[in-house]
Protein backbone atom coordinates (compact mmCIF):
# COMPACT_ATOMS: atom_id res chain seq x y z
CA UNK A 1 0.00 0.00 0.00
CA UNK A 2 1.07 3.52 -1.10
CA UNK A 3 1.66 5.58 2.08
CA UNK A 4 1.89 8.42 0.03
CA UNK A 5 -1.87 8.29 -1.64
CA UNK A 6 -4.83 9.26 -0.09
CA UNK A 7 -8.32 8.20 -1.78
CA UNK A 8 -10.64 11.04 -2.99
CA UNK A 9 -13.69 9.18 -2.93
CA UNK A 10 -15.47 7.39 0.36
CA UNK A 11 -18.50 5.86 -1.88
CA UNK A 12 -20.06 2.74 -0.16
CA UNK A 13 -18.82 -0.21 -2.78
CA UNK A 14 -21.73 -2.67 -1.65
CA UNK A 15 -25.45 -3.28 -1.07
CA UNK A 16 -25.80 -5.74 1.22
CA UNK A 17 -29.67 -5.53 1.96
CA UNK A 18 -32.37 -6.30 0.13
CA UNK A 19 -36.12 -6.96 0.40
CA UNK A 20 -37.43 -10.41 0.18
CA UNK A 21 -41.05 -12.28 -0.44
CA UNK A 22 -42.06 -16.01 0.70
CA UNK A 23 -44.46 -18.05 -0.61
CA UNK A 24 -44.94 -21.45 0.78
CA UNK A 25 -47.65 -23.95 0.93
CA UNK A 26 -48.17 -28.06 1.48
CA UNK A 27 -50.71 -30.96 0.90
CA UNK A 28 -51.13 -33.71 2.75
CA UNK A 29 -52.67 -36.49 0.92
CA UNK A 30 -53.87 -39.47 3.29
CA UNK A 31 -52.90 -43.17 2.20
CA UNK A 32 -56.38 -44.58 3.02
CA UNK A 33 -58.05 -42.25 0.31
CA UNK A 34 -56.16 -43.77 -2.64
CA UNK A 35 -55.99 -47.52 -1.38
CA UNK A 36 -59.95 -48.90 0.30
CA UNK A 37 -57.79 -51.70 2.30
CA UNK A 38 -55.30 -49.38 3.78
CA UNK A 39 -56.01 -48.21 7.83
CA UNK A 40 -57.11 -44.42 8.04
CA UNK A 41 -54.63 -42.08 9.32
CA UNK A 42 -51.59 -44.62 9.00
CA UNK A 43 -49.78 -43.86 6.02
CA UNK A 44 -50.11 -39.87 4.55
CA UNK A 45 -47.87 -38.39 1.82
CA UNK A 46 -46.37 -34.59 2.87
CA UNK A 47 -45.73 -32.10 -0.35
CA UNK A 48 -44.79 -29.15 0.50
CA UNK A 49 -43.05 -25.61 -2.06
CA UNK A 50 -41.34 -22.95 -0.62
CA UNK A 51 -40.50 -19.65 -2.90
CA UNK A 52 -38.10 -16.91 -1.34
CA UNK A 53 -37.78 -14.22 -4.08
CA UNK A 54 -35.86 -11.39 -3.28
CA UNK A 55 -33.96 -8.22 -5.04
CA UNK A 56 -30.09 -7.96 -5.69
CA UNK A 57 -27.36 -7.30 -3.74
CA UNK A 58 -24.33 -5.34 -5.28
CA UNK A 59 -20.66 -6.01 -3.98
CA UNK A 60 -17.32 -5.76 -4.98
CA UNK A 61 -14.33 -8.04 -5.19
CA UNK A 62 -10.56 -7.43 -5.34
CA UNK A 63 -9.91 -10.54 -6.92
CA UNK A 64 -11.61 -11.80 -10.23
CA UNK A 65 -12.81 -15.12 -8.99
CA UNK A 66 -13.22 -16.40 -12.41
CA UNK A 67 -17.26 -18.08 -12.67
CA UNK A 68 -19.02 -14.58 -12.56
CA UNK A 69 -18.52 -12.19 -15.11
CA UNK A 70 -18.18 -8.49 -13.93
CA UNK A 71 -20.36 -6.17 -14.11
CA UNK A 72 -18.05 -3.25 -14.11
CA UNK A 73 -14.53 -2.07 -13.43
CA UNK A 74 -14.20 -0.23 -10.07
CA UNK A 75 -11.65 2.76 -9.93
CA UNK A 76 -11.17 5.12 -7.49
CA UNK A 77 -9.39 8.46 -7.96
CA UNK A 78 -6.31 8.98 -5.24
CA UNK A 79 -3.81 12.04 -4.37
CA UNK A 80 -0.50 11.49 -4.12
CA UNK A 81 0.09 13.60 -1.06
CA UNK A 82 3.90 14.18 -2.29
CA UNK A 83 3.42 15.48 -5.48
CA UNK A 84 -0.04 16.67 -5.21
CA UNK A 85 -1.09 14.86 -8.66
CA UNK A 86 -4.66 12.64 -9.21
CA UNK A 87 -4.09 9.70 -10.02
CA UNK A 88 -6.99 6.91 -10.68
CA UNK A 89 -6.21 3.02 -9.76
CA UNK A 90 -8.31 0.00 -10.72
CA UNK A 91 -8.82 -1.56 -6.98
CA UNK A 92 -11.66 -4.13 -8.28
CA UNK A 93 -14.27 -5.81 -9.81
CA UNK A 94 -18.38 -4.60 -9.47
CA UNK A 95 -21.19 -7.67 -9.27
CA UNK A 96 -24.49 -8.04 -8.69
CA UNK A 97 -26.52 -11.00 -7.83
CA UNK A 98 -30.04 -11.53 -7.44
CA UNK A 99 -31.78 -14.20 -4.57
CA UNK A 100 -34.08 -16.48 -5.66
CA UNK A 101 -35.38 -20.00 -3.92
CA UNK A 102 -37.70 -22.63 -4.65
CA UNK A 103 -37.64 -25.70 -2.53
CA UNK A 104 -39.39 -28.39 -2.78
CA UNK A 105 -40.33 -30.70 -0.22
CA UNK A 106 -41.49 -34.78 0.25
CA UNK A 107 -42.27 -36.60 3.57
CA UNK A 108 -43.98 -39.74 4.27
CA UNK A 109 -45.64 -39.70 8.11
CA UNK A 110 -46.30 -43.20 9.97
CA UNK A 111 -48.60 -43.26 11.98
CA UNK A 112 -47.44 -46.24 14.30
CA UNK A 113 -50.38 -47.29 16.77
CA UNK A 114 -53.61 -46.71 17.82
Amino acid sequence: MNRHAIPLESEVLQSDNTYFVSRWGWSTLRFASLFRKAKPGTICFDLGVHSLHGGAVRYMNVENPGNQIPESDVMRRFLNTQTHVVHEHHVGWGYSSINNLVEYRFGIAIHCGQ
